[in-house]
């Protein structure tokens, strides 16, 4: 993990936090899963990852499902399915950066 945005308490208490990816995490898997609706993730990746806390009130879970993944493409944010559409937020035509969504998180 390079950076918490936001945090809960849970990392600042040393709680882990563990996100797990059906199949294998192969240069081939991820090659072959690129241009679906949702691509494998693979060492050396960069995402975003907005997670909520689930009813159970102790564990995490993907705010958006499956897109809750957000590739990061220099400073522009792309929600991972196959089309990889830029974030956008609130219904707005226009796609968040990175940095504006960092300060909006930050608030």
């Amino acid at each position: 993990m390079e950076r918490v945005l936001r945090d809960d308490g849970s990392i600042a208490n040393a709680k882990p936090i563990i996100l797990r990816m059906a199949g294998d995490a192969t240069p081939e898997m991820k090659a072959i899963t690129q241009n679906t609706n949702y691509p494998f993730t693979y060492t050396g990746d960069r995402y975003l990852f907005l997670l909520t806390l689930n009813p159970d009130k102790t564990t995490y879970g993907f705010y958006y499902g499956p897109w809750s993944r957000l590739l990061i493409d220099g400073g522009t944010l792309r929600v991972s399915d196959g089309t990889q559409q830029l974030l956008k937020l609130d219904g707005s035509d226009a796609a968040i950066s990175l940095e504006a969504l960092t300060q909006r998180i930050g608030k």
